[in-house]
């Protein structure tokens, strides 16, 4: 036979001996007492050899805090830097660094100038250039007027609208407004001096 076969033999040999080796003690083992809960054994025998000591603890689950301390950056999913879209010196700036701000939100505030004064100006003009435009109308309807008159009446209308709406976009510009929900990261307004 092979040796591998053999040594494998004498291996199962020894163990199944071993095993069957604790069947042959007998009478040397404790007996087992059958106990109350109590601590103290109901048999009267004493016991016949010293037991180890257990000290018992009743333990009633309970929540832990678990806290998990990470490192990193963060970054801006989206950012913006804003300009004014007209010439001005800055009157107000209603935010600070690190304020969240909402969609449109006034920002910063411009001086406006001499623009509302344009603005009486510009609609004063639309209404003077619409009652020539009906003055235009009505004469040529009645044939005192020429065709030529009347077109460059309306010309001059809407000349006068255009101008009107021109400044009222120029007034609105004076107020800087956030593009989107965000937070203020820096302050970089300054004085524009034109």
């Amino acid at each position: 036979m092979k040796k591998s076969i053999i040594l494998a033999l004498l291996i199962v040999v020894i163990v199944v001996g071993w095993l069957l080796s604790g069947l042959w003690q007998g009478s040397d083992q404790l007996p087992v007492s059958q106990g109350t809960g109590s601590g103290v054994a109901t048999s009267a025998e004493p016991p016949q050899a010293s037991l180890p000591r257990v000290r018992v603890r009743s333990i009633t689950a309970e929540r832990t805090p678990q806290e998990i301390i990470l490192l990193g950056t963060t970054e801006a999913k989206r950012k913006v830097s804003l300009r004014a879209q007209t010439k001005g010196v800055v009157k107000k700036i209603l935010v600070r660094r690190g304020e969240s701000v909402k969609q449109g939100e006034v920002l910063v505030m411009l001086a406006p100038d001499d623009r509302l004064a344009r603005l009486r100006e510009a609609k004063a003009l639309l209404e003077q250039r619409q009652i020539e435009f009906e003055a235009a109308t009505s004469l040529s309807k009645k044939n005192l007027r020429s065709q030529i008159a009347l077109s460059e009446a309306g010309a001059l209308l809407n000349a006068a609208k255009a101008n009107l709406e021109r400044i009222r976009v120029d007034i609105d510009r004076t107020e800087i407004r956030a593009p989107f929900d965000g937070v203020v990261d820096q302050r970089l307004w300054s004085l524009v001096i034109t």
